[in-house]
């Protein structure tokens, strides 16, 4: 028998992947995709291939809510087994599953009872299709990489038929008004469907699309939608829909995962739609089609949460941190005592919803919080997500937060202060967690955030000024929520940022100072098996005006963007920052600016609650009385610090003399670094503005980490040079 793979290599995937592919005269070819059905609306049956060659496990999901792996039970077939299908027909309750053990393919229809050989000269995965009225498909790729179909009608199986092709992937198929619709990917990788009606195939027809892997089908009940799931090159997958029975595919929309086996995919209800496949670890992962959006993969794990579906509520009161009332809808599901619930975001639960169930009233129910370890044993989070808002009294949408600063300071004498400016802040955070029986193993929260934070203090006379930190903003900016899954379990994050200023003075004649910091800051607490460690990094530039004092003074002026994360409504995690200028002139001044950053580790629902206020805590002497002020200063700013694939990405900066001064018309380049540009990379020549400024935008075009740099050579007026650079990271 021959055996051909085919080797794929894959790098830019943090780190080199190789695939072993199998051809189509491959034999006897292990497939470990997953075999997914639903036997419901709100229930599926999971199978999949073990460790252990002939062991095959089994879950069973009801109403959202996964059970404990188990043996799939029943007697086994003899020898190894190279992969499994499974399909239901809903009406009868009956499910059929097949395997393929020595190269011939054998089937079940009782659960736990024997298995029967059909022969068939099978390899790879079967897969199984309900065709209604209690008729099944079952649908193989023999050693040459044709694909065979059999019928069981009435209790009575067909022989075998060929529908042709040579295919390189286990064929995917469904049940569609009484025909068979049927997908695999041939030896180009492209996928091709058929359908089969009253026997007769309707040929193969290419749709164009590459899978790298099994590919996934599934058809919602009532609609008739088909939609197919593949895998990439780059193994993520891809999902796209038909809504005239394979003829053609929509576009494309991408999923954010790497997987390492191909697809199942099962829909129980229209609109609904569920995949199962091998993470790269090789445990089992899950994502969910629900109001027209994917979910984000999760694990496979049991669970003793009932995720509630948009329409279980139709209020909920009360203290998030406490006790809250929940209002069930006529119809939905009542839940019991002790028992824990958990909702995405909604209108009726915007933040979402983790509690326990105290008391049932009717259809109004009482409940306090509970804890992410009760509702799920073992899971593990690894969220990043980055947020922007635009001009904050706009509330446009994307790029960086902005926020003028313009605020008088309570003086003696009847003297006026003023603190004027600006702060740009372009976020992104990080976090993650890991539990199991054993406990919480590791918690960490980290922010990313590039600052552009400009500041002018001015005081009018002889006068002490004093501003306590006091909010820029008169309500704090709430995000979107952001929403992804721990196991079956949804996790509802919504942000919030507030602004602060504060300021002080005291001074004996009229005061003016301004400094400018444009700052890259990485902060946050990580907790790891009862340990508390900082994350910290940091770079700075700084630009300022030399101070105008006639006498002894000081002064100083702060601005703190305040970020808080609500998990669930409830306190979460925190991260603070401060830029800052301080002018002493007692009596020869010295202007120095600094950065402080603290954070919080708070997540009630793992039991983790730590802080640290200064994670980062420093200063820099810019400038004297007396010191000179030749050379210049270059900034370089980001519009976003991620991106995707395609994205327009805008560098922007400004090139100043050491007085603070714009050097006007000044030539610079920048230099754009990726992956794929090494030495020098892509460099642009640009002019500055009058003002000192540049701007230059720029699609990115893969993925990885791209580094700008941004370098002014010097000029007739200023003959040292100065460069900056800032980095984005396209995923």
């Amino acid at each position: 028998m021959r055996r051909t793979f085919t080797l794929l290599a894959l790098a830019g995937l943090g780190g080199t992947a190789l695939l072993v592919l199998p051809d189509a005269s491959a034999s006897a070819v292990p497939d470990t995709t997953p075999a997914l059905v639903a036997t419901g609306a709100d229930a599926m049956r999971l199978v999949w291939r073990g460790a252990e060659p002939r062991r095959l496990n089994e879950q069973v999901s009801t109403l959202g809510r996964w059970g404990e792996a188990s043996a799939f039970t029943g007697a086994r077939p003899l020898d190894d087994t190279s992969g499994v299908g499974l399909g239901a027909d809903p009406a009868s309750g009956k499910v059929l599953a097949a395997t393929v053990a020595d190269e011939q393919v054998w089937v079940r229809t009782e659960m736990g009872g024997a298995w029967s050989g059909l022969g068939g000269s099978a390899t790879g995965a079967p897969a199984v299709a309900g065709l209604g009225g209690g008729a099944f498909a079952v649908v193989v790729r023999d050693d040459e990489g044709t694909v065979r179909v059999r019928h069981l009608r009435g209790g009575k199986w067909s022989g075998w038929t060929s529908l042709g092709g040579r295919f390189s992937t286990s064929p995917a198929a469904v049940g569609r008004s009484g025909s068979l619709v049927i997908a695999a990917a041939g030896r180009d990788r492209k996928v091709r469907t058929t359908v089969v009606t009253g026997g007769r195939p309707a040929g193969w027809r290419n749709t164009g699309i590459i899978s790298t892997a099994t590919p996934g089908l599934a058809v919602e009940p009532g609609t008739g939608k088909l939609h197919l799931i593949t895998r990439n090159r780059d193994l993520t997958p891809a999902a796209r829909v038909s809504v005239n029975g394979a003829r053609t595919w929509g576009r494309a929309t991408r999923l954010d995962a790497r997987l390492g086996s191909g697809i199942a995919a099962a829909s129980g209800a229209s609109g609904a739609v569920d995949i199962a496949a091998l993470g790269l670890d090789g445990r089992v992962v899950q994502s969910s089609l629900r109001s027209g959006r994917w979910s984000d993969f999760r694990l496979v794990a049991a669970s003793s949460t009932t995720v509630l579906p948009e329409t279980a509520l139709t209020a909920v009161t009360g203290d998030p941190a406490g006790r809250q009332t929940l209002r069930f809808a006529a119809g939905a599901r009542l839940p019991r005592p002790g028992e824990i619930l958990a909702a995405g975001s909604t209108p009726v639960t915007p933040n979402g919803l983790l509690v326990k169930v105290v008391a049932v009233d009717g259809r109004t129910v009482e409940a306090g919080p509970a804890k992410l370890t009760e509702a799920i044993a073992e899971a593990t989070i690894d969220e990043t997500f980055a947020l922007g808002t635009g001009d904050i009294s706009a509330r446009s949408a994307g790029g960086p937060v902005v926020q003028p600063i313009r605020r008088t300071v309570s003086c003696t004498n009847a003297a006026k202060a003023e603190i004027t400016g600006s702060i740009s802040i372009t976020p992104s955070f990080d976090f993650d967690a890991s539990w199991s029986p054993r406990g919480v193993s590791a918690v960490s929260f980290t922010g990313t955030l590039t600052e552009d934070a400009q500041l002018k203090a001015s005081i009018s006379g002889s006068a002490s000024c004093s501003l306590k930190e006091t909010a820029l903003l008169a309500e704090p900016i709430r995000f979107q929520p952001i929403t992804f899954s721990a196991g079956p379990v949804p996790v509802v994050i919504t942000p919030e940022l507030q602004l602060y200023l504060d300021a002080s003075g005291s001074v004996q004649a009229a005061l003016e100072t301004s400094a400018g910091q444009t700052a890259a800051v990485k902060a946050g607490l990580a907790y790891r098996d009862g340990t508390v460690s900082p994350v910290a990094d940091f770079s700075t530039k700084f630009t300022y005006q030399p101070p105008t004092v006639s006498r002894n003074a000081t002064a100083q002026a702060g601005v703190a963007p305040k970020f808080s994360f609500l998990i669930y409504g409830v306190a979460g995690p925190q991260l603070s920052t401060r830029a800052y200028v301080h002018l002493d002139a007692t009596p020869q001044w010295t202007l120095k600016a600094g950065l402080t950053a603290g954070a919080r580790l708070v997540v009630p629902q793992l039991g983790v609650a730590q802080g640290k206020d200064d994670i980062i805590r420093y200063e820099k002497t810019l400038a004297t009385a007396g010191s000179p002020t030749t050379g210049t200063r270059t900034s370089i700013a980001a519009s976003r610090a991620t991106a995707k694939v395609g994205d327009q990405v805008t560098i922007t900066g400004k090139v100043l003399n050491g007085d603070g001064s714009p050097v006007r018309d000044g030539f610079l380049y920048v230099a754009w670094h990726s992956p794929s540009r090494t030495g020098k990379g892509k460099v642009s020549d640009l002019r500055t503005a009058a003002d000192g400024s540049f701007s230059l935008t720029v699609t990115v075009d893969e993925k990885g980490r791209h580094s700008f740099s941004a370098t002014f050579p010097g000029s007739a007026d200023a003959d040292n040079g100065s460069e900056a650079s800032v980095t984005v990271t396209v995923g």
